[in-house]
């Protein structure tokens, strides 16, 4: 029961996190904090520590290429 809470609250983190991507908004973040509140929910670590800090070193790195990449074309 528990873990269909967890995924369902992750597929509506997943969607919003994803609208805001479409709208140029760091959407990749708040998909991470899904994944983690799935862990958290579950406590059944499927989604590893280590997978979760390098999502987020991912979306950090992308972030910067976004703001990088916008700051020399303007």
């Amino acid at each position: 029961m528990l873990e269909t809470i967890a995924l369902a609250l992750f597929a509506l983190f997943a969607l919003f996190g994803l609208g805001l991507s479409a709208l140029g908004i760091g959407g990749t973040f708040v998909i991470i904090g899904g994944a983690l509140l799935y862990d958290l929910i579950t406590w059944s670590l499927k989604i590893s520590p280590l997978v979760l800090g390098a999502l987020a070193l991912l979306a950090l790195v992308g972030e910067a290429l976004e703001w990088l990449i916008t700051y020399i074309v303007n």
